[in-house]
């Protein structure tokens, strides 16, 4: 017991002494290097201030090639130099803004004043230069983020293109071979749309687009069969209307471009092209049977029958629209655009599952024909200005 308890106080002795010795450490180890550290760092820094003071002063003498020579000789685009603070760089910048102005060489003043415009993109020109300057900024530049992000909310209507026709029945009367022909009713439903934008600007008047989108699809058609005797007045109708829903996530890729009606581009207008990606997430069918027989009259309705399996899952298309935007300021952007939607394959059906619906097909005698959409969705979009700043030439 008395060896036990030697080795504890032992080790406890030895925790004690380490202990110690970090704080001891902590304590002069690290002021020493915060001073070491401070005697990079301060002087680097009071370095280009003693500078900037410089060219101040050689600036409000008038003499601007000292301005500039002091940049070249004494400053320069160093390492250094691009790691001190903004406003540091910017009152340099301004600076050289000046001195090139005053001696006429566009090229240099305007070089630097861009290196400015990234610094200070939020800042009014007019309170760092002379009018002449903000002038030529306004009127040649632009500043803006790298790219808008935000969101888009759409009505869309459908109108059904029908290829071949498929049907249960064969009408008796071979003179009326329409009789049991599905009327389709275009735009009849308008449902909505739900997504993202991101748009990256390549000039300030073309931009690329990708806008994934929650798009409900719908259409139409109604169908009427009759059961009867020419010799008795005892028929019994049939009317069938059925709603095709179908739930997509559609991927554009859109090239846009946009026509200003200002200068300081707050106002336009735009055309937009491109291919989409279309996939089926669900697809449900809708039915209405209103039956007439002998003056007796009864409806039935069933809904969200399950038909996954009819509509393709993957289906590419082209992308045409048009619309107005409006910059309400820097942070924020809208835009309304009408928008034209087609698949490039003539039939949306899955031929290979038309005739695995039994309930369908014998319960409501009913085969999909094939058909492709053309989709018109008008949209509103929120965008925000995101990212690093760019210039633009306008």
């Amino acid at each position: 017991m008395k060896f036990t308890r030697k080795i504890k106080i032992i080790y406890f002795s030895y925790l004690q002494i380490l202990i110690c010795l970090f704080l001891i450490a902590n304590l002069l180890i690290v002021p020493l290097y915060s001073r070491t550290e401070e005697k990079k760092e301060i002087p680097v820094e009071k370095e280009y201030k003693g500078k900037m003071e410089e060219m101040k002063l050689a600036l409000d003498k008038g003499d601007f090639n000292e301005v500039i020579r002091i940049f070249q000789y004494e400053v320069g685009e160093t390492k250094e130099f691009k790691n001190e603070s903004a406003d540091l760089r910017a009152g340099i910048y301004e600076l050289l803004v000046k001195a090139y102005f005053l001696s006429h060489d566009l090229k240099n003043w305007d070089l630097y004043l861009r290196k400015w415009l990234r610094i200070k993109p939020n800042e009014k020109l007019e309170n760092f230069f002379w009018r002449p300057i903000v002038n030529h900024a306004e009127s040649t530049y632009r500043v803006n983020r790298r790219f808008l992000l935000g969101f888009k909310l759409a009505l869309n209507g459908a109108m059904p293109e029908v290829g071949s026709r498929f049907t249960i029945f064969s009408p008796i009367d071979v003179t009326r071979p329409d009789l049991y022909r599905k009327n389709y009713q275009p735009f009849t439903i308008h449902v909505g749309q739900i997504g993202a934008v991101l748009e990256y600007p390549l000039t300030p008047s073309i931009s690329i687009k990708i806008c994934p989108t929650f798009t409900m699809l719908r259409y139409k058609y109604d169908c009427e069969y009759t059961w009867g005797d020419n010799d008795s007045a005892d028929n019994t109708t049939a009317t069938f209307s059925h709603i095709q829903k179908i739930n997509t996530l559609e991927i554009p890729l859109l090239l846009k471009k946009c026509f200003w009606f200002s200068k300081k581009h707050q106002f336009g207008c735009y055309i937009q092209g491109g291919g989409f990606l279309r996939y089926k997430i669900s697809a449900y069918k809708k039915i209405a049977v209103n039956i007439t027989s002998s003056g007796y009259s009864d409806e039935a309705r069933m809904e969200n029958i399950k038909i996954t399996g009819l509509i393709m899952k993957f289906q590419g298309g082209i992308q045409l629209g048009a619309g107005l935007e409006v910059v309400l300021s820097k942070k924020l952007q809208i835009q309304g655009e009408l928008n034209y939607n087609r698949t490039l394959s003539r039939n949306m059906i899955n031929e290979k599952n038309r005739y695995n619906y039994p309930e369908i097909e014998y319960g409501y005698y009913d085969l999909l024909d094939d058909v492709r959409l053309h989709n018109f969705s008008l949209s509103v979009n929120i965008l925000m200005p995101l990212g690093p700043y760019k210039i633009f030439r306008r």
